[in-house]
């Protein structure tokens, strides 16, 4: 569609060599996460221990739902998690009564918006929309991306400023897995340092931004 528009955004500053004079760096538009926060009750969580939000993306990713389920025994010991599996892919061999853990298949705006804004860090694939929310919040992040797909070049680019740790799916297992976790939870200093990074990783105020192109075009 490119050649046909008259104005083209972009969420990184690398993309504008791919557009020519038309293109505009505006960064990607975000809802407002204080806005849609409202039932800080909803999630049955714990003071005293680190909250870990672990998602799959918008259809859910049965390869971090199962290493989830591998390393559950180990991690629910150091930390509270929310994991959110997708529709469908909950996985069977759950505890029904677990420590430490809550499941669910899928939350809505508010309920997602309430586990990123509680959790202390992120692991996630590496969607734009997600991306662009917890840079909004300046959330520390592990971000699994998708093997040979778009997202490896979109966690590449949050490497590259280190914004985030990236794990590599296709040798990724569980005892790696749960030792990354444990060293950044333990590192007060380096989530300080990824939340600040993350957060300077996409350019802010897109969404007024881009109702201002449209209105002039």
């Amino acid at each position: 569609m490119a050649p046909f528009a008259r104005v083209i955004t972009v969420a990184f500053e690398k993309s504008l060599e791919d557009y020519g004079k038309k293109v505009k760096w505006i960064g990607n538009p975000v809802r407002s996460m204080k806005y849609e926060v409202r039932n800080k009750k909803f999630f049955n969580l714990k003071s005293d221990l680190p909250i870990v939000l672990i998602l799959g993306g918008g259809t859910g990713a049965k390869f971090i739902n199962n290493l989830v389920m591998d390393s559950l025994s180990e991690l629910t010991k150091i930390c509270q998690i929310i994991h959110v599996t997708g529709k469908g892919k909950q996985p069977e061999n759950v505890p029904a009564s677990i420590a430490n853990y809550c499941g669910y298949e899928f939350l809505s705006r508010g309920q997602m918006a309430e586990a990123q804004t509680r959790s202390d860090i992120v692991i996630s694939r590496c969607g734009m929309s997600t991306l662009s929310e917890l840079s909004y919040l300046g959330k520390p992040v592990i971000l699994i991306p998708i093997p040979e797909s778009h997202q490896v070049e979109n966690a590449l680019i949050f490497e590259e400023q280190s914004a985030a740790i990236v794990l590599d799916q296709p040798v990724l297992e569980k005892t790696f897995f749960i030792n990354k976790i444990k060293e950044l939870l333990a590192d007060k200093e380096m989530q300080k340092q990824l939340g600040k990074n993350i957060g300077g990783a996409i350019k802010k105020g897109a969404a007024k931004e881009l109702a201002k192109i449209i209105s002039e075009n």
